[in-house]
């Protein structure tokens, strides 16, 4: 490779490096990126004018590389780091914070992301609960923060059960059930249904003092789901819109090196490192 060619390689690079991390950051415009301070590049050689065009082709080449290389780890559950013995150390975790069940391993929930209105329609994506138009996402997240799951994208009037039958969620808990050879449970709220695999709280107004502790108890515990999605919304806020997989992908990345306070506070489970995090499955 000649010098110049080199030279053009590397300037690319920093690019891609700089737009796209801080981009996906937060829902900056493109052409406002170099007035930022953490967009200054210090290589003299590499300040050269790239225009809105190239920066945006940059950013979505970063985007469509990470989806396409990684993103399917959040639809599969055959993670290098879920064997066996990973979830029974959850499971412990959970029932060690206070947790009503010593098999439930993580905690599934829905998430909504407000949209404009769309020109067509608008009743699918209306969310009654919200009052607003929507998407929604369902993820399961395990106690240490780390997204195990997510699934997306549903219109904002779907329930929470619809998007569970259109992973067809259960059967392949239930089928890692039998690899793992013991029956673990996810966790989630009243709009779930219950299963084998799915348990949810106590609902209705006449509850019993037993009943309500037990609801308590598992709100504890299952903070951490909206505290795993949250996370992706205070560091990756871009993608949130539009590419909310590559977010979610980055945001593990991020719990596997930086942990999450929150998550081991509640837990205290330490998330695997990154290089197994990242091991080919």
């Amino acid at each position: 490779m000649s010098e110049s060619s080199s030279r053009m390689v590397q300037f690319f690079e920093e690019q891609e490096r700089l737009s796209g991390r801080r981009r996906i950051h937060y829902a900056l415009r493109t052409e406002n990126l170099l007035t930022e301070p953490y967009y200054v590049r210090h290589s003299p050689e590499l300040d050269m004018t790239c225009s809105n065009g190239a920066r945006v082709r940059i950013y979505n080449t970063l985007v469509d590389w990470l989806y396409s290389k990684h993103c399917h780890r959040l639809e599969s559950l055959d993670q290098p780091w879920l064997a066996r013995e990973d979830v029974e150390h959850y499971a412990r975790a959970v029932y060690r914070r206070g947790g009503r069940y010593d098999n439930c391993w993580a905690f599934v929930d829905g998430t909504a992301r407000p949209i404009c209105r769309p020109g067509a329609d608008q009743r699918d994506y209306y969310s009654g609960h919200y009052r607003l138009h929507v998407l929604k996402w369902q993820s399961i997240v395990a106690p240490d923060g780390l997204i195990v799951n997510l699934w997306g994208l549903a219109e904002g009037r779907r329930h929470d059960c619809f998007m569970l039958a259109q992973r067809n969620l259960i059967a392949r808990l239930q089928a890692k059930n039998e690899e793992w050879g013991k029956l673990y449970c996810v966790f989630g709220d009243r709009g779930y249904v219950i299963s084998d695999v799915v348990q949810r709280s106590f609902e209705g107004a006449d509850l019993t003092e037993e009943e309500k502790k037990f609801n308590g108890d598992m709100a504890s515990c299952r903070i951490v789901v909206e505290c795993g999605i949250g996370k992706i919304g205070q560091y990756f806020a871009f993608g949130n819109y539009q590419q909310n997989s590559v977010s979610a992908f980055l945001t593990n990345c991020h719990t596997s090196v930086y942990g999450f306070v929150i998550a081991t506070s509640i837990s205290n489970t330490d998330s695997p490192d990154l290089e197994r995090h990242l091991d080919k499955n």
